[in-house]
């Protein structure tokens, strides 16, 4: 991808360099790309809310969105807290949605926050995490399936349908609760929890990246994106993979 295509950047995160400027503006000047760049701060939530705005984009005319999860939850991690220390980490991941002739698509999404629950997950500014992990558990296999059933819903799939669901990487226990509700077995799932933690925004195209890089798409497959997060925020998002690309990538080519 040549970096002068890229029409606009958007950034998910939740732990930004500084207040301002957007990190999206340091990524898009360390790149030399000369386009729009902002964050997304949706929390765990953050790269479905990023990848859905990137889409709107593509339907709207731009031809290349580079699309970028990351966090650096080490930085307000609270380490004599075992409950949330155990669990959070840094990493960071990106993809570039890109208007092609093709099989790709997005087929359905879904976006949701319930503020009335944010007191259950959140971290003041300056401050560390602070989570209530049995409200947390509970709240997080509802809003999953609602969303993913959603999803699903607006693309007029059923579950038996996906090819592969990509969960947000909290916590095996509510990765398997959600899927057990939606009637899918662990085995369509992609996982990379036991090896990067809870990485946040990252989490989800990392997961994407493993399942890829192990052969587990192909053209045309039925991917489910669900993730949730502080606010307490739920998006989901259907994919029909579209391929591999000449250069040898393989994005969900939106037409």
């Amino acid at each position: 991808v040549e970096l002068s295509s890229i029409d606009a950047l958007v950034l998910a995160t939740t732990t930004p360099d500084r207040v301002v400027p957007a990190s999206a503006a340091t990524v898009q000047h360390q790149l030399g790309l000369s386009c729009g760049a902002y964050d997304v701060n949706a929390a765990c939530s953050g790269f479905v809310y990023a990848l859905v705005q990137a889409h709107g984009m593509i339907a709207m005319g731009a031809k290349k969105v580079l699309v970028i999860g990351t966090d650096t939850l080490a930085r307000i991690t609270d380490w004599t807290d075992r409950n949330t220390a155990i669990l959070f980490a840094d990493g960071s991941a990106a993809v570039v949605l890109e208007a092609v002739e093709g099989h790709g698509q997005l087929l359905g999404w879904d976006l949701d926050a319930d503020g009335a629950a944010e007191k259950f997950l959140y971290s003041e500014v300056g401050g560390l995490i602070q989570m209530d992990g049995k409200e947390v558990f509970r709240r997080a296999v509802r809003i999953m399936v609602d969303s993913a059933t959603k999803s699903m819903n607006h693309a007029g799939i059923t579950a038996d349908e996906v090819a592969l669901v990509v969960p947000h990487q909290a916590n095996i226990r509510i990765i398997q609760a959600s899927l057990d509700r939606l009637g899918l077995p662990m085995e369509k799932t992609a996982l990379v929890l036991h090896r990067t933690g809870n990485t946040s925004s990252a989490s989800i195209p990392l997961a994407l990246a493993d399942a890829l890089d192990n052969g587990r798409v192909k053209k045309g497959d039925l991917v489910l994106l669900v993730g949730f997060g502080a606010g307490m925020t739920a998006a989901s998002a259907v994919l029909r993979w579209g391929g591999t690309t000449a250069d040898g990538a393989d994005p969900a080519v939106l037409p």
